[in-house]
């Protein structure tokens, strides 16, 4: 197995990395930025819904406040802030690396 493979990256010499590619980056670009522009406002207005709601002491709520609306209202916002911030993230992370690849090769 171990020789087959050699034997199939000596024979084809990645010649596909040569070729020009057609990957449309600049609107994937535009893409991103349009939407990480739309995602802040939203964070930015659960950021500030959070600031005005009570912190969570888990370590000093009893079980029945753990389950209470409130705490599930808290959490289901938290939540929705976690993973917005983590789509920008990846979406800031895309346009570096669409950056990267630009600086770094012709297409």
């Amino acid at each position: 197995m171990r020789n087959t493979i050699k034997k199939i990256l000596k024979e084809n010499e990645f010649e596909w990395a040569s070729e020009p590619l057609d990957i449309p980056l600049d609107e994937i670009e535009q893409w991103c930025d349009s939407n990480r522009t739309q995602l802040s406002k939203y964070i930015q207005s659960l950021e500030t819904t959070l600031s005005k709601l009570p912190k969570l002491m888990w370590a000093e709520m009893s079980d029945e406040e753990m389950r209470s609306e409130q705490t599930q209202r808290i959490l289901g916002i938290t939540s929705i802030h976690s993973d917005l911030r983590n789509i920008y993230d990846s979406l800031d992370q895309a346009d570096k690396e669409i950056q990267e690849f630009k600086n770094d090769h012709e297409y």
